[in-house]
């Protein structure tokens, strides 16, 4: 099998397609003379070809489904990486290596070449270009560049109005179901989110729509607390602050937060990851939410994208890694807390824009709160029934009783209802 893989990636290198990416920058190994292929440093671009390659195609699918600003973005970074590799490789300079990946980042202006090339050499020196088959090494390289060309001709027309993924956002958030809510958008992207902001909120001018990623700068707690005023009654707004209703984040929020002001959330692109998705949804779909029913909208890959990206065995793989971690077959689960596999491939299935989906992580047979949830419910019973909660607080350690249901006091958790959206 692996002999039949290398002659065909030997012959794929030999023949060149036209209007196919070669990823020869991701494989150089392929390029080193035989007699070295099997000696350190090679071998260690050997390993590390052999995945990114993949990752680097699956890369540039994810990116182009989340937004055609966030698929442009990579593309020019993709070419300037790739202009300066061969400017590199004229100066005799194999640029390999994560701390030479960094410095062909960068953008130079004309004339700085010189200390690009410098600063290469320095990094780079382990790879000897009398090594490689530079020639070939060079022609495929230049022709990864005329392909990043080509594809940035293709997409730098496309204007937002031509953009029918966000125009199909911008009509459901203007459908009466949507508008007028507080809607959170998630994306998994830095551009996709700076993308959505400039978008849904030209020139600045709406003051209840917000934005917030790594990078911004802004403070999260100060927007998740614009954002839900009611679930962080302690905070206090500044003047001239106002309250968001429209919140854009990367996964910068996804994790721990009190949101549950919220009505509804939208992921604009799919995480890998589906813990990753149930979290996202917990940040408003918790104890303490007045709402009847939480919405979560997702937006589906085209098939043709689906195909490539592989999303739903990517997901089997990751529940199945899970099951995996957490001992399906040992005692650290019991037979009501197994992983609801048919709820989490619901979030990446291609249902009706219709269909409703109840959604929960975990088997319904038993009901699972987080440990924010936990604390919530703590800060109920302390102010409505401060005596019970003193009682409670005051009970030594290792206690542990149980008791009628219809002697408990539940606190209601809204509806989860998930729905799909094509453009």
């Amino acid at each position: 099998m692996r002999s039949h893989i290398g002659k065909s990636r030997k012959k794929q290198l030999r023949n060149l397609l036209k209007n196919e990416l070669s990823y020869a920058r991701y494989g150089l190994w392929n390029f080193v003379i035989k007699e070295k292929q099997n000696k350190e440093p090679y071998l260690t671009l050997q390993r590390a070809g052999s995945n990114l390659r993949g990752l680097i195609r699956v890369l540039l699918f994810k990116r182009f489904e989340s937004s055609i600003c966030a698929f442009k973005t990579t593309v020019q970074k993709l070419l300037v990486i790739h202009q300066n590799f061969l400017t590199a490789l004229d100066a005799g300079i194999v640029p390999a290596g994560e701390e030479a990946q960094k410095l062909l980042s960068q953008e130079n202006p004309e004339g700085e070449e010189i200390d690009l090339l410098n600063e290469l050499n320095q990094v780079a020196g382990k790879y000897d270009i009398a090594d490689f088959n530079a020639k070939k090494l060079k022609k495929h390289i230049q022709h990864d560049v005329e392909i990043f060309q080509e594809i940035l001709t293709l997409v730098e027309p496309i204007s937002p109005e031509q953009d029918t993924k966000l125009q199909t956002l911008k009509e459901w958030l203007d459908k009466p179901d949507l508008k007028g809510k507080k809607r959170l958008i998630f994306t998994q992207y830095e551009d996709t989110a700076k993308y959505l902001y400039q978008n849904l909120n030209p020139n600045n001018s709406e003051d209840d729509i917000e934005v917030i990623y790594s990078s911004s700068g802004k403070s999260k707690a100060q927007l998740v607390n614009r954002f839900a005023p009611k679930a962080n009654q302690n905070y206090q707004f500044k003047a001239g602050e106002t309250e968001i209703n429209t919140l854009i984040a990367t996964d910068v929020l996804a994790e721990g937060l009190n949101m549950q002001d919220g009505d509804l959330i939208i992921n604009y692109d799919l995480h890998w990851n589906p813990v990753k998705l149930i979290q996202r949804f917990g940040r408003i779909d918790r104890i303490g939410s007045e709402k009847e029913t939480i919405y979560g909208f997702n937006f589906l890959p085209e098939l043709g994208i689906e195909r490539n990206l592989g999303l739903q065995q990517k997901l089997r793989n990751r529940i199945q890694e899970i099951h995996d971690t957490i001992g399906e077959d040992a005692a650290i689960l019991d037979r009501n807390e197994q992983l609801n596999e048919e709820a989490m491939y619901a979030i990446y299935g291609k249902q009706s824009k219709s269909e409703n989906i109840q959604l929960s992580l975990f088997d319904e047979t038993e009901e699972l709160i987080e440990l924010t949830d936990a604390e919530e419910i703590l800060r109920q019973l302390k102010q409505e029934h401060p005596e019970e909660y003193d009682r409670i607080a005051k009970l030594p350690n290792g206690i542990r009783s149980a008791r009628n249901s219809r002697d408990l006091r539940f606190i209601k958790i809204p509806a989860f209802k998930l729905i799909h959206l094509t453009s």
